[in-house]
Order: C-alpha cells, then sequence, then structure tokens
C-alpha cells in the first residue's frame, strides 16, 4: 500500500512535470515564431529604408546636377554680357576722351 502511494505521488510529479515541459516548450517555439516575425519585419523596414535612402540621393544628385547647370549658363551670360559692355566701353574709349570713359565704368 505504502508503495502504491508512493507510485501515484511519482506518477503525479511525473504527469505536472510532463505538463511544464510542455508549456515551456510551447512558449520557446512561440518565442521563436515571434523572433521569426520580427526578423521578417526587420528586414523589410531595412530594404525599403535603403530604398528610400537610394532614391534620395538619386534625387540630390540630379538636383546638383541641374543646379550646376543653371549656375554654368548664368556664368555664360553674365560673362557675354561683360564682354560685349567691356568692348562698348573700349569702342568709347578710342573715340572719346578718358572722362567719358571713367564715367562709363563707374555706371
Amino acid at each position: 500500500m505504502v508503495d502504491d502511494i508512493a507510485l501515484m505521488a511519482l506518477q503525479n510529479r511525473c504527469s505536472t512535470a510532463e505538463a511544464r515541459l510542455a508549456a515551456v516548450q510551447e512558449q520557446a517555439e512561440s518565442a521563436i515564431e515571434e523572433a521569426a516575425e520580427l526578423q521578417r519585419k526587420y528586414d523589410a523596414f531595412a530594404t525599403s529604408s535603403r530604398t528610400a535612402t537610394e532614391k534620395a540621393m538619386a534625387e540630390r544628385d540630379q538636383a546638383l546636377e541641374e543646379s550646376q547647370l543653371r549656375e554654368d549658363t548664368l556664368r555664360a551670360e553674365f560673362s557675354a554680357a561683360l564682354s560685349q559692355k567691356v568692348k562698348r566701353i573700349l569702342g568709347l574709349c578710342s573715340v572719346s576722351n578718358e572722362t567719358q570713359c571713367y564715367q562709363l565704368v563707374l555706371s
């Protein structure tokens, strides 16, 4: 009888331990699935972030190129206008006196 009670107690403990083990295994599987989901979300975020960064850099480069082209165009236009004014001043200076030449340069 004592052996039967001890056996029943051991079986009860074994059942309890098996239930606890099953619960821990279920929690571990759930944690693994959650970690995998977080990894997928991280990968998706990293990919979209990388894509957005590359797009922004391409747009910035294009804006810089356009700005440089505008600057070059303005520089060429200014240089041409300045060259015409210098030719005009030199033409007037050769015809006219020195005072008129200085007045043109100062204006």
